[in-house]
């Protein structure tokens, strides 16, 4: 799905960390075709280690210094460029890798020095997939995990150069499909989003828990114990389990659960309860540094009140 341009605006703001938890207006800067945007619609923002932010959009992939854009596109007499223009979603690793994933269905590392792309295996079960929505991630032991959301997690061999569902290193039963994951770093264990439930690997003890099988007594688990749909799945800092699930109208609901207490924080929050045309998504789920929760999206940019005990909205008002 093609995102607008505010929310990689939105998300340009978070990585530049101009943000503060206070309530006062937050500052943004926009920009556009007419000083130094490639399109107007852009997918993903990153920032690396040097301070450099990157931006995928539709028409190739930018690096902003604060003042100034430099754009990479596909070319054809170079066979170390991006091999499309499209760019879907950007991911940093901890190992300083900019990982890029192509609207034409492959991913690879792109070299931030060089300005090179290196392409990676992808194997999937369905190769129908591969265009549909798509993120990566990395857990605590530094392994990259591609997700095909609703569909596969595949886990990178660097030594194979391969994303493979053969390189997974935690079980799930049998028949059943990871769609989505996420971790709390701190009991390492894997909270593993399935098409038949939600289940919860954890990797010091090798034990997994499942509907019909809680080897932990995990208190969500015994609440979710029908097959829901869970999606942007976030774990923070203070092991809170924050996620989306769909109403019967599809329209995302908000919720929130603390592990280490077993307690609902929120539940099935309707963003936007008064709007007669429900046109909003929620694309991403993330963590601010000063511990903030923060949600974005179509037409959605929300932080967690934290007194209220709800996500409330940032307006455009805001802007200056």
């Amino acid at each position: 799905m093609q995102k607008s341009l505010a929310l990689t605006l939105l998300l340009l703001s978070f990585a530049l960390s101009i943000l503060s938890q206070s309530d006062k207006p937050y500052p943004f800067a926009h920009y556009n075709l007419n000083n130094g945007l490639a399109a107007y619609n852009a997918n993903t923002v990153v920032q690396d280690r040097q301070g450099y932010i990157w931006i995928g959009t539709i028409n190739g992939l930018q690096r902003f210094d604060g003042h100034r854009f430099i754009t990479f596109r596909r070319s054809l007499d170079n066979k170390s460029s991006l091999p499309d223009n499209y760019i879907d979603h950007l991911f940093y690793d901890s190992k300083a890798n900019l990982w890029i994933v192509l609207g034409n269905g492959q991913l690879g590392i792109f070299d931030t020095r060089r300005f090179t792309f290196t392409p990676a295996i992808l194997k999937v079960k369905d190769e129908r997939t591969i265009k549909l929505p798509r993120r990566l991630t990395e857990d605590s032991d530094g392994n990259i995990l591609f997700i095909i959301y609703g569909h596969e997690v595949t886990t990178y061999d660097a030594a194979k150069n391969e994303f493979s569902s053969a390189n997974n290193k935690f079980p799930v039963p049998t028949n059943w499909k990871v769609t989505s994951l996420a971790e709390d770093k701190s009991s390492q264990r894997l909270w593993l989003a399935t098409d038949s439930g939600m289940c919860v690997y954890n990797k010091r003890t090798r034990e997994l828990s499942y509907r019909g099988n809680n080897a932990e007594n995990i208190a969500f688990i015994n609440k979710y114990a029908a097959p829901t749909q869970f999606l942007n799945l976030l774990i923070d800092s203070q092991s809170r389990f924050w996620f989306t699930t769909p109403n019967p109208n599809g329209i995302p609901l908000m919720s929130g659960f603390d592990i280490s207490t077993g307690k609902v924080i929120l539940e099935n929050q309707d963003l936007y309860p008064n709007w007669i045309m429900k046109n909003y998504s929620v694309e991403k789920s993330m963590q601010q540094s000063n511990g903030s929760i923060w949600i974005a999206g179509l037409n959605v940019l929300m932080r967690f009140n934290e007194r209220e005990k709800k996500f409330t909205p940032v307006y455009e008002e805001y802007s200056r």
